[in-house]
């Protein structure tokens, strides 16, 4: 059983590699759909290299079929000092969701804005392949009108302009929808292209199509 104290003072003076075969070691152990409850502890540690592992290893054990214990401890580090943990938060936060998580959603949606490019572009290609289901359910929500670009209806003028928006989460929406639903439209693919600032551009032709890898 690994708690808190235990993989705190485990990682005491490890090498790069052995931290890497630690890490890898823990995850095994949370692995075990019996055991995953157990990493909540950990998720909630003061300790700063109790909460960078166990937010990495959160990000390779949770998926769709976990159970729930684990949400909010994660969300509550979606905002996390560290770009890292929030960096690896994104995904299993995702895994979770459900429409109710209205206002999680949008914390999690909302970090394709992150300070951090790695949190950034990690946020993005969540967005690129959340539900059309979890979006339409924000309708009421205040950033209804720059999420709505992620949905098929969107008419290419609304993305068009979304692009040229001075808001960064309406300029990342706006290429979300365009790789979730107009991917295989060449002509529009090529027209906006010189819309997309340096860091979509580099990472455009990487990300999930169609809502999914």
């Amino acid at each position: 059983m690994y708690t808190a104290a235990k993989v705190k003072n485990s990682l005491v003076g490890l090498s790069t590699d052995q931290h890497a075969s630690f890490a890898l070691q823990v995850a095994d152990f949370f692995r075990q759909e019996s055991n995953l409850p157990l990493l909540k502890p950990l998720l909630t540690n003061e300790d700063v290299s109790v909460v960078t592992l166990s937010s990495w290893v959160a990000g390779e054990v949770v998926d769709v079929n976990s159970g729930r214990e684990l949400f909010c401890p994660l969300c509550n580090l979606l905002d996390h000092a560290l770009p890292s943990v929030r960096f690896e938060v994104i995904k299993p936060v995702a895994a979770l969701i459900q429409p109710a998580d209205k206002d999680e959603l949008v914390r999690l949606l909302v970090m394709v804005a992150d300070m951090d490019a790695n949190v950034r572009s990690r946020a993005l290609r969540i967005t690129c392949m959340v539900d059309d289901s979890l979006i339409r359910g924000m309708e009421e929500h205040s950033i209804w009108d720059d999420v709505r670009l992620l949905l098929p209806e969107t008419t290419k003028t609304e993305i068009e302009a979304g692009l040229r928006s001075n808001a960064l989460p309406c300029q990342r929406f706006a290429v979300g929808g365009i790789a979730r639903n107009r991917y295989g439209d060449d002509n529009f693919l090529a027209s906006v292209r010189d819309h997309f600032d340096s860091e979509v551009a580099g990472m455009f032709d990487t990300l999930p199509k169609g809502k999914r890898y």
